[in-house]
């Protein structure tokens, strides 16, 4: 991967393997080498795959802020981004020209991560969120203020979501076209009728 991100500024697509290689290496090295680089993923972060694996959590999320603070500097065209395994401080906010974002097995992505998107990326259109334990109502909120364009949106397995984060989606998000809720209270406060309006 270190020999085609130096090698290949032009790239513009690269799904890495995702056990072979260090993913924290990977997104250096994209950061580094490829600013045209338009989708990038999935990158698994989970512990097994960072340099402590999971022995010193904090100076790995330093580590990897650092990484994909880089990356959003550096390739200003990236418009996908899928991520799987992360973890509860994840930067997410220096994506402004993100499209889509996929974070598949998001059991300890946050709130507040999830808010930095938002406000970080206000072109975003497909959001896809799995077995996420962090998201509240405030998370769909800053959805609904910051990405209007959002016209899909999958929440998978996520449990602290109701009326009040659905309706923040129906009355900010009025290009929304595909919506998948499964692990949500939708029937709460009437959320789901605010969106179906």
């Amino acid at each position: 991967v270190d020999a085609i991100c130096a090698n290949c500024p032009l790239l513009e697509v690269l799904r890495p393997p995702m056990e072979e290689v260090s993913q924290l290496r990977v997104l250096e090295a994209v950061a580094d080498g490829c600013p045209q680089l338009r989708h990038l993923g999935p990158i698994n972060l989970s512990v097994w795959y960072l340099p402590s694996q999971g022995a010193d959590m904090e100076s790995d999320a330093a580590c990897v802020n650092a990484a994909l603070g880089r990356l959003g500097a550096r390739c200003p065209q990236l418009a996908t981004l899928q991520l799987c395994g992360v973890y509860s401080k994840m930067a997410l906010g220096g994506f402004g020209s993100l499209l889509t974002v996929e974070v598949d097995d998001a059991t300890d992505l946050s709130s507040e991560s999830v808010c930095q998107l938002a406000a970080g990326s206000p072109r975003l259109q497909t959001l896809r969120i799995c077995r996420s334990r962090g998201l509240t109502n405030a998370s769909l909120e800053a959805l609904g203020v910051h990405c209007r364009k959002l016209r899909a949106l999958t929440l998978f397995d996520v449990r602290w979501i109701d009326g009040r984060g659905l309706h923040a989606i129906g009355r900010g998000c009025a290009q929304l076209t595909k919506l998948w809720l499964d692990g949500v209270d939708y029937d709460a406060d009437g959320g789901i009728e605010t969106i179906a309006a």
